[in-house]
């Protein structure tokens, strides 16, 4: 888990007005990609997806990129999309 999401979970408890459970949710799914994101940088992409046997590239999923875009943004940098 990024230290961005850490503090905002922080924030969330400190402040106690905000215990939504859908906010909770979005950091906790925040937190889930961040470890999916992880996982493939370390492979090259998921295989028996295709039925002739061929890896997924995970440069071929628009939304593995689009949830790394959202991630850099929660982490405050300046390059995302």
């Amino acid at each position: 888990m990024t230290y961005r999401i850490e503090k905002l979970r922080a924030l969330l408890d400190y402040e106690g007005s905000l215990d939504d459970t859908i906010i909770d949710a979005l950091l906790d799914c925040a937190s889930a990609l961040q470890g999916l994101v992880e996982y493939a940088r370390d492979s090259q992409g998921i295989a028996g997806y295709h039925l002739n046997g061929a890896v997924l590239e995970w440069d071929d999923i628009e939304e593995l990129h689009a949830g790394m875009n959202a991630l850099a943004r929660l982490n405050g940098e300046s390059n995302a999309d």
